[in-house]
């Protein structure tokens, strides 16, 4: 009977990765109308956190659902699986100011070129800053200025217990709800006295466990604060700006003729791209003679021109 159990659990677990794969294609694809749809059934049919969180992220790729709407939704997904532990964490005493990022992406370029220059800076500043790496893939952080603490096969709660125990005053989401794993579950368990979400999702997570959003006034206009259920912390850098890129490239600047076009790009996840984004390239490459625009990403797997 035990074997028969794990066996259907195994499947059930399964047919959800399935179920999100077919909707994050369709996403991938520019058709997220299609992905919300698509989505809403497969979580009427699996009423689980991940296939309700699939929902959430196909609504994220579309101009067609408000602000308002994604707030709700948000706010239902806490309810129903966040199980969020809102009772009072008294501060530390730590003689150094300790911060954590949560993270699963270090090893992208995002890690070399942005999230551990930022650690480095804040290692500098004063802080001790911990790490909690939980994807597979080995990362060249800088040892030397963060502590890194292996989490990828520590459960959320395993995880939770390990954040506490290190004493951590300030907590850090980097990943959102945009990645393909994700621990929310650490931060519905209140693992920190103050609890940020940053980077990869501007869109707010639903959850009171969540102090704070970083971000600025692009990404974040003021009247649309009401949509956040945390307190909007905006740099005046600029929220992209707020770390230091590698300088050592090289630029070359080529000699161009009249008939030479000018030339646009984007280099990014097509689910990024929606139809109001492609009207307004249209309407650049109309006002600008002799244009182009080079489209690349990893669904195309090749330019676009």
């Amino acid at each position: 009977l035990k074997k028969q159990i794990k066996s259907r659990t195994n499947l059930n677990v399964g047919m959800d990765q399935l179920r999100e794969a077919i909707v994050m294609s369709y996403v991938d694809a520019g058709e997220s109308e299609k992905a919300y749809q698509l989505a809403c059934v497969f979580r009427d049919q699996s009423p689980t956190a991940n296939m309700h969180n699939t929902v959430l992220k196909s609504m994220l790729s579309s101009w067609e659902y408000s602000q308002s709407l994604f707030l709700e939704e948000s706010r239902k997904w806490a309810a129903l699986y966040a199980r969020e532990n809102t009772a009072e964490f008294r501060a530390y005493t730590n003689e150094t100011p300790r911060i954590g990022f949560v993270c699963d992406y270090g090893s992208s370029v995002f890690g070399e070129n942005a999230i551990f220059p930022m650690c480095v800076s804040l290692s500098r500043a004063g802080f001790d800053v911990f790490y909690y790496n939980f994807e597979k893939a080995s990362i060249n952080a800088p040892g030397d200025v963060l502590r890194i603490i292996n989490a990828h096969e520590m459960s959320s709660s395993a995880l939770a217990n390990r954040i506490r125990n290190d004493r951590i005053d300030i907590l850090v989401d980097l990943n959102g709800r945009l990645r393909e794993h994700h621990r929310l579950g650490v931060f519905a368990q209140r693992s920190a006295p103050v609890q940020v979400n940053y980077f990869n999702l501007v869109g707010t997570m639903g959850m009171k466990n969540f102090d704070y959003v970083i971000a600025d006034d692009v990404q974040i206009l003021r009247e649309d604060e009401k949509f956040y259920a945390e307190k909007v912390l905006r740099l005046p850098c600029g929220v992209n700006g707020a770390y230091a890129f590698k300088r050592d490239v090289d630029i070359v600047t080529a000699e161009r003729s009249s008939s030479t076009p000018f030339t646009f790009a984007s280099f990014n996840a097509f689910f990024k791209i929606n139809t109001i984004l492609l009207e307004s390239w249209a309407e650049i490459l109309r006002q600008v003679p002799n244009s182009r625009l080079v489209i690349k990403c990893q669904e195309t797997g090749r330019n676009r021109v």
